[in-house]
């Protein structure tokens, strides 16, 4: 079956793209920019054009749209990369495909090399305070919330003024808790750390996830869990589309600050 990547292209925009990989563009101009995720760099001479979608680093010279980039980023065909943008690849896949689809999560990315006795340190020797809920670390003039892996663990810790983790990278599949009553088996999973906080104090009875990354919220609400996880999408998340399949969802407006139930099917930008 032939794949219509100018029809899929068309449907996509390579910012939001690269930014649900986990990625945090930021714009200069007409254009946005980052470190390359292809190679180690303190200046970031990633440029990403979206008026063209197109990306090209002038540090080392990798470009290309948006399915080059899942390729790349992801290590995958790009059958696979189409089917994960949304086309319908009805085919039977190759050995490195279904090798691909076998795993449990995608490959984590190479920047995300985790410091883990740096992260067990400063869990070691700082005092905890409990704030919305959570048992931050108070390191000087720093609080880091933990971030756990589905066992629990502490795989992290998340700078929750400068948005930075501690001991690396984004943490796929983790997330960092806010528990209100023990007894609710529902979670709210959300993106923003901010937003967690506004929504845990005005909705009293409600347990959240901050997930850290429009990736992780979809791996979260996709996982097999016991419990019942349900996302929260702001108009912003381009991961809406694909989350509302799993059914009941809940949409956050910033600007009213309201929080308010959707059915799968229902339209996000209503």
């Amino acid at each position: 079956m032939k794949i219509d990547t100018d029809a899929l292209l068309a449907k996509l925009n390579i910012v939001d793209v690269i930014n649900n990989t986990g990625f945090q563009l930021k714009k200069e101009g007409k254009k946005y920019v980052m470190c390359c995720p292809f190679h180690a760099e303190k200046s970031p001479s990633f440029k990403v054009n979206e008026a063209k979608q197109f990306y090209y680093c002038f540090g080392c010279g990798v470009s290309g749209n948006a399915i080059g980039f899942v390729m790349d980023f992801q290590k995958i065909e790009f059958r696979e990369a189409c089917e994960m943008l949304g086309a319908n690849v009805a085919a039977t896949p190759s050995e490195q495909v279904k090798q691909n689809m076998n795993r449990v999560i995608s490959t984590l990315p190479g920047y995300d090399k985790r410091d883990q006795d740096l992260c067990l340190y400063l869990l070691q020797n700082h005092s905890v305070t409990t704030i919305n809920g959570v048992d931050l670390y108070d390191v000087g003039l720093h609080f880091y919330a933990p971030v756990v892996d589905l066992q629990d663990s502490i795989v992290n810790l998340y700078d929750i003024v400068s948005g930075d983790f501690i001991a690396g990278g984004v943490s796929h599949l983790a997330y960092t808790p806010m528990i209100r009553d023990l007894l609710i088996d529902t979670y709210l999973i959300i993106t923003e750390y901010d937003d967690a906080i506004k929504i845990f104090n005005k909705y009293q009875n409600v347990n959240i996830l901050v997930s850290h990354s429009s990736y992780n919220t979809k791996l979260l609400a996709e996982c097999d869990m016991p419990i019942s996880r349900i996302p929260v999408l702001t108009q912003d998340d381009t991961l809406a589309y694909s989350l509302m399949d799993k059914g009941v969802w809940s949409e956050y407006r910033k600007l009213t600050g309201k929080l308010s139930k959707r059915m799968s099917g229902e339209d996000f930008y209503d």
